[in-house]
Formats: C-alpha cells, sequence, structure tokens
C-alpha cells in the first residue's frame, strides 16, 4: 500500500482524496470552510445532525463528493480546538491511516490547519506530528509472517 500525501492550503489537481477536518461540536476548520463553500455547503448539510460523527479524536467520515477532481473527501475528527497538543495530532494521523488503509485512494491532499483558538500546536507542528502519527499506524511487522 503505498500513498503520496500533501499537506497544503490550496487543492491538488492531482489528488483523488481530500482530508478535511471538524472540531467537536460541529465546527469545520478554516480549510474545510473553503472545500465546503466550493461544494455549496454539502459537506456542512451532511455533518449536520450526524449521530455517530460528532469530531472527536479519531472518529473519520468518508463522503463521496466530485470536487472537480478528487472522488472522496474524508472528515476527520479534531477534538476540542482549544485542547490540540502534539499527542493529539499523533492520535488524528492514525486514525487518519486507518480511514485511508480500506480506501483506494492515492493522492491525497491533507488540508488541516491549526486553529486560532488553540495556542500550543501551529499549522507546522500539527502536520509534523500528522505524519509521525501516520508513519506509527501504518507500522506492521511481518518478518515471521508468509
Amino acid at each position: 500500500m503505498s500513498f503520496t500525501t500533501r499537506f497544503s492550503n490550496k487543492t491538488n489537481e492531482k489528488a483523488d482524496t481530500i482530508v478535511i477536518g471538524m472540531y467537536e461540536g460541529g465546527k469545520l476548520s478554516p480549510a474545510a470552510k473553503d472545500i465546503d463553500k466550493q461544494v455549496k455547503g454539502i459537506i456542512a448539510k451532511n455533518l449536520k445532525g450526524h449521530q455517530k460523527f460528532t469530531g472527536k479524536i479519531g472518529q473519520s467520515l468518508s463522503l463521496a463528493l466530485s470536487i472537480g477532481f478528487a472522488v472522496r473527501v474524508i472528515v476527520i475528527g479534531l477534538g476540542e480546538a482549544k485542547e490540540m497538543t502534539a499527542l493529539q495530532c499523533e492520535t488524528i494521523g492514525g486514525a487518519l491511516f486507518d480511514a485511508l488503509k480500506t480506501s483506494s485512494a492515492s493522492k491525497i491532499d491533507i488540508m488541516l490547519t491549526g486553529s486560532k483558538e488553540n495556542k500550543t500546536t501551529n499549522a507546522a507542528e500539527m502536520a509534523a506530528h500528522l505524519a509521525i502519527g501516520f508513519k506509527l499506524k501504518s507500522y506492521e511487522f511481518s518478518k515471521y509472517k508468509k
């Protein structure tokens, strides 16, 4: 299994999957709001009143939406905006790997930005810790497997 990932503020025409975030309580991240505008509010409508997806850390929801080039949007739960820590970013990265490993995604744009409310983790630190969590979750010991 191989992914090509890119952390960005702007969408890439080569991506087949876009990852956006939602904070607990239904608040979309800034990048998610931009993507939602492109699809005329369909993402917000799908998330509003969703019984199981509430934006808690580790939750994920895959939406089959065509945004010009991408065929799917994965919404990842970011938890409380004020409480984002490095460890939570790693947990989010692991949850993202779980969401992607069963999909047919190959080129992924990760559009997660830091929150203005969060003073402890900026966007660069968030991306680094998310990548660490992604890498840790992807580890598979297969030396003795046939």
